[in-house]
């Protein structure tokens, strides 16, 4: 009978998480992950409830200087939770690539110093051969690189 008071209406039906449910919500949602966080997963939970709360104290100020309403939902706090945990594994993702990288890389020096010390003790005895056999060692190599490219 009267459609336009319930569709002008608003019901608040937001109240804010007592502090027991936004740590041990947090504290849930970060154990089942298996994220690694040993000994700072009371550090992260603190953290998750001080945002929480820190945003219901904006929302506050934020309705008394605009007259607009902004929901802080158990929605948003579980987003929250979830955006944490993806991007966690996503930074411990690259991290562990570029760590892998760097290991790569160092072992690629590590052979080229081998290398670079086989070729410096080569040089070292071929000083003592006379010039002819140096001659005849030149040829060789040049022998077997010229096969080798050809492979």
């Amino acid at each position: 009978q009267f459609p336009s008071l319930v569709n002008c209406c608003t019901i608040d039906w937001f109240t804010e998480w007592p502090d027991e449910a936004l740590l041990g919500v947090a504290k849930g949602a970060l154990q089942d992950a298996d994220l690694s966080l040993g000994a700072t997963i009371d550090s992260c939970v603190v953290m998750f409830k001080t945002i929480h709360q820190s945003v219901e104290q904006e929302s506050k100020v934020f309705y008394e200087q605009l007259r607009r309403r902004n929901y802080l939902t158990p929605t948003s706090y579980l987003a929250v939770l979830n955006l944490y945990k993806f991007v966690l594994t996503e930074q411990r993702q690259i991290l562990n690539n570029e760590i892998t990288k760097k290991d790569n890389g160092v072992k690629k020096l590590e052979e080229a110093n081998v290398a670079v010390m086989q070729l410096k003790e080569a040089v070292r005895q071929l000083k003592g051969l006379d010039e002819s056999a140096f001659v005849e060692l030149r040829t060789i190599c040049l022998l077997y690189t010229s096969d080798a490219a050809d492979e």
